[in-house]
C-alpha cells in the first residue's frame, strides 16, 4: 500500500472542541449591543435630567426675581405686613415649597410654606440651605441656586437666593425653594420607558445576532472542513464558497493556497536540482582560484575573494609566463550566480590561452575580447586589470579593460594607476582599445588591485566606502607585514559597512616588492 501523508495537523483533526463560532459570534455582538444600549439609556438620562433641571431652575428665576423685584419697597422698609403678602403670592406655583425674605442683616421679615409647619419664625436670623452648588450656563453672578433638602419635610429642592435691591442698592435677600419632585417622577417615567425600549432591542439583536452568526458560520464550517482534509494530506479539496465578501475571499484564497500547496511540492523538486547546480557552479567558481599564492623572488603576494551570493561574477588569477614574468588578474563580470560564473569561466580560459602565447597585455586584451565578444551573453560584459610583473627588471606592465585603477603606497603616498581601456564583451574588435602603462617598482612598494565590491562597499545609511578611504587605509597598512595589511584593509572596510549585508563580491589582491 502507497504510504500514507502525514497527519499535520495532529490530535485537531478530530474537529473543533469547545465553545462554537457561531456561540462566541452571537455572546460578541450581544455584549455590543448590551453595552450600547446601557451608554445609550444613560446618555439618555442624564440629558433628561439636566433638561428637566434647566427648566426648573427658569422657572425658579423668575419666581425669585418676582418677588425680589415686587417686595423691594417692604424689605427696605422692612414692613412685614407687606413682604409677607409678596411671600405668600409666591407659593402660588405649585412646585414652591417655601418662599422668605429677609432684610440686609439675615432677620427673616416674612416666611410662607406649602406645609403647615414653616422652617423658621419671623425676626429669626434666616439660615441658607446648604447644598451643592449648580454650574449652569447663564445662570446670573448674583444668584445662588443649590441642590439641598427642605427642613421640615426632607423632600429635595433647589433653593435660591437672590439680592433684593432698591435704587441699586441691596436692602434684603429673597429666598425660595422647588420640589424636585416632579424632576424625580418624570425621570423614573422616562427611566422605565427606555429599559422598556432597551429591552426590545435587546431581544431583536439577539435574534438578529444568531442570524449573522449563522450566515457567517456556515462558510466557516466548509473552510473548517477543507483545512482539516488539507492537514490529513488531501491537497485536491476545493471549498465552494460563491460569496464575494470576504468569506468568499478567504475562500478563493484557500483554494488558492491548496493549490500553491501542490504546485510547491513539484517546485521543492525543482529548488533541489537547482541548489545541486548552483553547488556545481560553486565548485567550478571555486576552480578558477588559485590553489596557492605563487613564489617570487624579491616580491611577496597575498589575496582574498568573498563572494556575495552563492556564485560571485569576480575573479583573481596568477599566470606564470616564465621564470622571470608572473601575470596578475582581478576582473569582475557584470552578471552574478551561474550566468556571471560561467561569463567569467569562458573570459579566464580565453585570457590564459592568449596570454600564455607570449602576448603583451594589450594584445592579450585585444584577443580576449575578440574571442569572447561573439559569444558572451548579451547585455553582460567582464572588467579586467591585467598587469605582468617582471621581478628580474623590477616592472609592472598594465592595461585596464574598464575596471578600476590599481593603487600604489610608497614613501607614504598613494598613487594611482588607470590606463584607459573599454571593457572585454562590450564591442567588437574593431572598435576595442587598451592603453599599456609601464610603472617601476621600488623597494617597499605595496600595489593594490581590487574590484568595486571594496570601494563601493555600502554602510546602513547607503554611504559608499569610496577610493579615498580605502587609499588611506592603504597607506597606513603599507608598513605592516602583506597578510597583515591584507586583514587591516579588510577589517577597515568591515568596520565600515557595520554589519549591512555585502551588495558585490570582494576580491583584493596585494603585490609588495621586498625591502
Amino acid at each position: 500500500m502507497p504510504e500514507q501523508p502525514p497527519n499535520l495537523l495532529g490530535d485537531s483533526v478530530a474537529g473543533p472542541r469547545g465553545l462554537s463560532i457561531r456561540f462566541k459570534l452571537t455572546a460578541v455582538i450581544a455584549g455590543l449591543v448590551v453595552v450600547s444600549l446601557g451608554l445609550l439609556a444613560a446618555f439618555t438620562l442624564q440629558q433628561s435630567r439636566q433638561a428637566l433641571l434647566q427648566e426648573a431652575v427658569r422657572r425658579g428665576l423668575i419666581i425669585g426675581r418676582n418677588l425680589a423685584d415686587y417686595s423691594a419697597s417692604a424689605v427696605l422698609q422692612k414692613n412685614s405686613l407687606d413682604a409677607v403678602v409678596f411671600a405668600q403670592d409666591a407659593l402660588n406655583d405649585d412646585a414652591m415649597v417655601h418662599a422668605v425674605l429677609t432684610d440686609e442683616t439675615g432677620t427673616i421679615l416674612a416666611i410662607r410654606a406649602s406645609s403647615a409647619k414653616a422652617p423658621a419664625m419671623v425676626g429669626s436670623v434666616w439660615a441658607p440651605l446648604a447644598g451643592e452648588p449648580l454650574t449652569m450656563e447663564g445662570l446670573p453672578p448674583n444668584v445662588e441656586v443649590v441642590e439641598s433638602q427642605d427642613p421640615v419635610s426632607g423632600e429635595p429642592v433647589l433653593a435660591f437666593a437672590l439680592p433684593v435691591i432698591k435704587a441699586d442698592v441691596r436692602v434684603g435677600n429673597a429666598y425660595i425653594a422647588l420640589s424636585q419632585a416632579k424632576i424625580r417622577q418624570v425621570m423614573e417615567e422616562t427611566t422605565l420607558k427606555v429599559l422598556v425600549l432597551a429591552a426590545g432591542f435587546l431581544l431583536l439583536a439577539l435574534a438578529a445576532a444568531a442570524v449573522v452568526a449563522n450566515v457567517i458560520v456556515r462558510p466557516v464550517q466548509r473552510l473548517t472542513r477543507g483545512a482539516l482534509a488539507v492537514g490529513g494530506g488531501d491537497l485536491s479539496v476545493q471549498v465552494d464558497v460563491s460569496s464575494h465578501d470576504e468569506m468568499g475571499v478567504l475562500a478563493r484564497s484557500f483554494n488558492a493556497m491548496t493549490l500553491s500547496l501542490r504546485r510547491a511540492q513539484d517546485e521543492l523538486v525543482e529548488k533541489q536540482l537547482l541548489k545541486q547546480e548552483l553547488n556545481i557552479a560553486q565548485e567550478i567558481q571555486q576552480g578558477l582560484l588559485p590553489k596557492k599564492i605563487p613564489v617570487v623572488p624579491g616580491y611577496e603576494l597575498a589575496a582574498f575573494y568573498a563572494p556575495a551570493k552563492e556564485v560571485g561574477g569576480d575573479l583573481y588569477d596568477f599566470l606564470r609566463i616564465d621564470d622571470a614574468r608572473l601575470g596578475l588578474v582581478v576582473a569582475d563580470v557584470s552578471g552574478k550566480s551561474v550566468p556571471g560564473s560561467l561569463g567569467m569561466t569562458m573570459a579566464r580560459s580565453v585570457l590564459r590561452a592568449q596570454a600564455l602565447s607570449g602576448r603583451g597585455v594589450g594584445e592579450t586584451l585585444h584577443k580576449t575580447n575578440e574571442v569572447i565578444q561573439p559569444d558572451i551573453r548579451r547585455g553582460m560584459f567582464v572588467t579586467m586589470f591585467y598587469a605582468v610583473l617582471n621581478a628580474s627588471e623590477n616592472t609592472l606592465t598594465c592595461a585596464n579593460a574598464g575596471h578600476n585603477a590599481a593603487f600604489l603606497a610608497r614613501g607614504g603616498k598613494v598613487l594611482e594607476i588607470a590606463p584607459e581601456g573599454i571593457a572585454l564583451g562590450l564591442v567588437p574588435a574593431h572598435q576595442f582599445y587598451v592603453d599599456e602603462l609601464v610603472v617601476g617598482l621600488e623597494a617597499g612598494d605595496l600595489l593594490a588591485l581590487y574590484t568595486d565590491g571594496v570601494t563601493e562597499a555600502m554602510n546602513a545609511a547607503n554611504e559608499e566606502y569610496g577610493d579615498d578611504r580605502f587609499k588611506a587605509a592603504l597607506a597606513r597598512a603599507a608598513g605592516l607585514p602583506l597578510e597583515r595589511a591584507l586583514q587591516a584593509l579588510l577589517d577597515d572596510v568591515k568596520a565600515f559597512v557595520a554589519g549591512a549585508p555585502p551588495h558585490d563580491d570582494i576580491t583584493l589582491v596585494l603585490l609588495r616588492r621586498k625591502a
